[in-house]
Formats: structure tokens, C-alpha cells, sequence
């Protein structure tokens, strides 16, 4: 099987159970500093930096009118993958739509559609291209929901390769294969995230774009595929930001807290629900501030960073889920309005 194929397939979780947990949260099982705060140096031909390429893929915003009546503008006509895209649709008709029932879909992937606050007859959706899906022209299938008037019709997406790089770790043997004693504990941890991620939570928790939940740097991008002592592994579905242990993490937009507990993988993590399928995870933190079920606002205490889970070096990993679509959380910040 190529590299590329394996890394289609993590992405599915469908690879050995070592690696199903921590792909799940989109966190590999190290991070990119050591304990002693110096960044870990991969391999001079392997060196991680997918950033610069995904910036310099300026948006270019698209209106589509599929059907009269029907206005569709796409926040851009293409996406990286892993990427994330804004379609508002604007209804014309008499008959009022159930927000309840539209979707857009890209291939398997369904989205939602939320109304704007502002305009009634707006709809907002986030969508998410799955990481490595093939570069090439795609259609975006909108389902109204309506009894009368259009029903479905098609819009197009090109998607771009996200140039992502790959990054060779050398770890402790341990930190690649857990004992066997521990294969119940991931594969119930696993199942439980994604009955998770199963529940929709119809309601929009967020205003505006995310903010980082720490004032800091990438330590290691989205999207590059990890390779431990020399083994394809998949890839590195979240994003790293260097944090000393204690360093304070707050919620980068408002959520209800679904999970606060440890992880085998991911030591202490949290999941945060911000409506309509979207949650982010932040992962590996020495103490939890907060409680499943609590509701949180913008910038609320979190917990504090830390090195717990299978990491070398204290950090902290911020994933986002999107519909079961692990995408590049920074672009909550980009596309997000």
C-alpha cells in the first residue's frame, strides 16, 4: 500500500487500533518540544511548513444562482484539503425554509445550515474538505428541504493540494506501540468519541471567528504526515502551539464542554460543541478548569497546558472537528464569521 493510501485510510480511522484514538482527536502521539523547551529537528528533507502554502491560497469569494430565486455565495470557489469554506444561501420565495432540514453535502460529508440572526432569509453552513482528498474540480450538492420550489441542486469546488509536508520523529518504542493491557481502554475511549460526535447540537454558540485559545506559536502545522522511527503513522490533524506547563488555555469561542477528562492518548482533554456539528479538542493540559455539561463563554479558563498523554515535551494540541471531519482548526479563524 503507497503512503498516500494510508494516510486516506487514517483519515477514515479505519488503520491498527494503536493509532485509532489519537487520529480520532486529530493528535499524534508526540509533540514537536521536548521537555527541555527546544524544538525537536526533523529531518532537514522533511521538514514540516504546510503554512506558507496554505496562506498564500488567497480566497476568491463566488456567487452561483443555481435556480431562479436562489442566491449561493461560496466565502472561495476553491479549498485546500483540510480546509474549511462559508456557503450563504439566500431564498427568495414566499414559502419560509426549516433550517432544520437543509444541507450541503460534499461527497459523503453532510453540513448544516444555520439561519442568520440578521436576515431571515440567509443561511450560513460551514464545510470541511477532508485531509488529502484528491486535488481536482468536486460539486457541492445543497439539499433545501422544501416541499415546494427547489429541492436540490449542485454547485462547484475545486479542491487544492494542501502541499502538506511529512515530519520524522525518533520516540521511545513505547510511545509507539501502548501495552496490550491497554487496548481496552483505547478502543472504549475511541467508540465514545464517536458516538460523540454523532449528536448535533442544533443551536449556533459562537459569534464571529474563533480566536487562539493561547497567544503563542505553531510548533507543528496541520496536515503534515508523521512518520515514528521510520513508520508512516498517518498525519498530524490538529495543531501544535508551544505552552509550557501551567500556561493558561481559554475557550476560543463560546461551547458547551462535552468532554473534560483523560485520555490515553491525548492525556487531559477537553472537547468543546459549538453548534451544528462543529467541536474543537484541546489536549495533553496538566489540570482541567471546567466540567462536562458546563456552558462556556469566549476566552473562558479551559484548563492549564501540560505534557500528559503520550507527548515528549510539554504543548498544547488544538484539533477541530467539523461533521466528523478533522480540518485545520486555524481556518476557524480565517473563514468563521
Amino acid at each position: 500500500m503507497t503512503a498516500n493510501a494510508k494516510c486516506r485510510l487514517s483519515n477514515r480511522i479505519l488503520i491498527s487500533p494503536v493509532f485509532a484514538l489519537a487520529l480520532a482527536l486529530g493528535c499524534a502521539t508526540s509533540s514537536a518540544t521536548p521537555p527541555s523547551g527546544a524544538p525537536l529537528k526533523p529531518d532537514a528533507a522533511t521538514t514540516v511548513s504546510a503554512e506558507a502554502d496554505a496562506a498564500s491560497l488567497k480566497a476568491t469569494p463566488a456567487v452561483f444562482h443555481p435556480v431562479k430565486g436562489i442566491d449561493v455565495e461560496l466565502s472561495s470557489d476553491h479549498v485546500i484539503d483540510g480546509g474549511m469554506l462559508m456557503a450563504k444561501l439566500t431564498w427568495s420565495f414566499p414559502k419560509k425554509l426549516d433550517p432544520n432540514g437543509m444541507t450541503i453535502h460534499f461527497e459523503e460529508n453532510e453540513f448544516f445550515f444555520y439561519p442568520l440572526e440578521s436576515d431571515l432569509l440567509s443561511f450560513e453552513a460551514l464545510i470541511a474538505i477532508p485531509h488529502n482528498k484528491k486535488p481536482g474540480n468536486y460539486e457541492l450538492t445543497v439539499k433545501t428541504g422544501a416541499t415546494t420550489g427547489p429541492t436540490e441542486f449542485k454547485i462547484p469546488l475545486t479542491v487544492v493540494d494542501g502541499r502538506y509536508k511529512s515530519e520524522t520523529l525518533h520516540v521511545a518504542p513505547k510511545l509507539v506501540n501502548p501495552p496490550p493491557k491497554e487496548m481496552k481502554r483505547i478502543k472504549k475511549e475511541q467508540h465514545e468519541l464517536g458516538e460523540m460526535y454523532k449528536l448535533i447540537r442544533r443551536e449556533k454558540l459562537w459569534k464571529g471567528p474563533f480566536v487562539m485559545p493561547v497567544e503563542s506559536i505553531v510548533t507543528s502545522p496541520y496536515g503534515g504526515k508523521r512518520l515514528y522511527n521510520g513508520e508512516l503513522a498517518g498525519a498530524h490533524l490538529g495543531l501544535d502551539l508551544r505552552a509550557q506547563v501551567g500556561t493558561p488555555i481559554y475557550a476560543p469561542a463560546g461551547g458547551v464542554v462535552v468532554m473534560a477528562k483523560n485520555l490515553y492518548y491525548t492525556g487531559n482533554t477537553v472537547i468543546l460543541d459549538h453548534g451544528y456539528g462543529i467541536f474543537t479538542i484541546y489536549a495533553h493540559m496538566s489540570k482541567l478548569k471546567v466540567k462536562k455539561g458546563m456552558k462556556v463563554e469566549p476566552k473562558k479558563l479551559l484548563g492549564l497546558a501540560g505534557m500528559t498523554g503520550r507527548v515528549t515535551g510539554p504543548h498544547l494540541h488544538w484539533g477541530a472537528v467539523i461533521q466528523h471531519v478533522r480540518a485545520n482548526p486555524q481556518d476557524l479563524m480565517r473563514v468563521l464569521r
